[in-house]
């Protein structure tokens, strides 16, 4: 989103005063069908009669292949107005500094597209500029990452009574997760609970 604060402000204001409000407002954008999150902003410009504009191409749905769905989803890939990819806004598991000791137990996480296919991480490497963007990603979060270290999560929980993820970017947070994947293997080596 892009917007110039001096000449949207009233719009932004009513925006966070119906997001602050949202067990309300929500539902209202959506009309009960949805979370309506994604709605509040344009519903607080619509509400007072200001532009805004949209970009013409909707969103990539992003995640791993699985034999349950063609794409599993966790990400959205949005595009420019030109339609080259822009951003990428993860839906479930979301990142955190509690990344993979190294990039050999890293599970990616974003390897084919219901747009591009499998040559997705193709595409996004051409957009970022970089060799293998899912591991620039990786290294750049593990370089940069500054509270938790390399102690495991129970020294955190034991420590602030909150902690890190679990090992990985959205393994150990998802419920129904099929363990007898080679993937897993050190996860659950280390006694990780998934699911």
């Amino acid at each position: 989103m892009v917007v110039s604060k001096r000449r949207t402000w009233t719009a932004l204001a009513l925006a966070t005063f119906m997001n602050a409000h949202s067990k309300f407002f929500f539902p209202l954008t959506v009309n009960y069908m949805g979370l309506g999150d994604k709605e509040i902003v344009a519903m607080a410009f619509l509400h007072l009669g200001m532009r805004y504009g949209l970009v013409p191409h909707g969103p990539d749905h992003v995640g791993v292949r699985d034999e349950r769905a063609t794409v599993m989803g966790n990400t959205m890939l949005q595009h420019s107005p030109t339609g080259e990819p822009m951003f990428m806004h993860t839906n479930l598991g979301k990142p955190s500094v509690w990344v993979p000791q190294s990039e050999h137990t890293y599970v990616r996480r974003w390897s084919v597209s219901l747009l591009h296919g499998a040559r997705f991480p193709e595409v996004m490497n051409k957009a970022a500029g970089v060799e293998d963007f899912e591991m620039w990603y990786y290294r750049l979060i593990r370089q940069k990452r500054c509270f938790f270290d390399d102690r495991r999560s129970e020294h955190w929980y034991e420590t602030l009574a909150v902690g890190p993820f679990l090992e990985g970017f959205h393994i150990t947070d998802h419920y129904n997760v099929n363990t007898e994947l080679k993937a897993f293997e050190s996860i659950l080596a280390q006694e990780y609970y998934l699911g």
